[in-house]
Formats: structure tokens, sequence, C-alpha cells
């Protein structure tokens, strides 16, 4: 397992092992072996790698990205939320983004 960037990272997962719909989860690693979502060219950078990963209680995936404040309003930002949104609607699976360590997004997508 990949190792955590920051402490919202650590939060977010922890909001992972505390939910009753996630059967588990992992922190993705950035590279050859992570899960990645191709977007479009930004300095270089063809792929999004989602922080955490989660497989719920009916099969489906939940992509998490987490964000300090600082970083939710970027063009890198919004980019990686446009095509991770798209992946979600074309799948059937979920997206969100954990922005300045607020973990309750999580419960909010999952509902």
């Amino acid at each position: 397992m990949a190792a955590f960037d920051s402490d919202e990272e650590r939060r977010a997962a922890a909001a992972l092992d505390r939910h009753p719909r996630v059967v588990r989860w992992v922190r993705n690693p950035v590279g050859d072996h992570g899960f990645a979502l191709p977007r479009r060219p930004l300095a270089g950078n063809r792929w999004f790698h989602p922080d955490l990963i989660a497989e719920l209680t009916d099969g489906r995936l939940l992509l998490v990205e987490v964000k300090g404040a600082h970083l939710a309003t970027t063009i890198d930002t919004q980019d990686k939320i446009a095509c991770a949104t798209i992946w979600a609607q074309a799948t059937g699976n979920g997206f969100v983004v954990v922005v300045g360590g607020d973990v309750a997004a999580i419960d909010e997508a999952l509902g």
C-alpha cells in the first residue's frame, strides 16, 4: 500500500474504515501499479491517480481524492474532478473530493 501524503488522507481513510457500506479500501499508488484515469494533457501529466479506492457492499467502487483547501479550485484539481465525474457516470461507480479534511463528504457521497 502506498504511503499517505497527508493527515487529511489518513482521516479520509479512517472515515472509509468506519463506514458500514465500505468493504475494503486501498491507498492508490501513483505510477505503473496504481489505478489511473486518462485526462487531457496538463503540463505533461496525462493520468489522474485518485488517492483512495474503496469497494462498497454493493460491489461498486468509490474513488476518493483528498485536497487541501488551498488546492480545491486549481485547474489541475478541476481537471481531475471532470475526468473522475465522467468515469463515475459512465460506470455507475462513485467519486468524491474531500477538501480541507472535511471527511463528511464521504458520508454524503455514500448516503
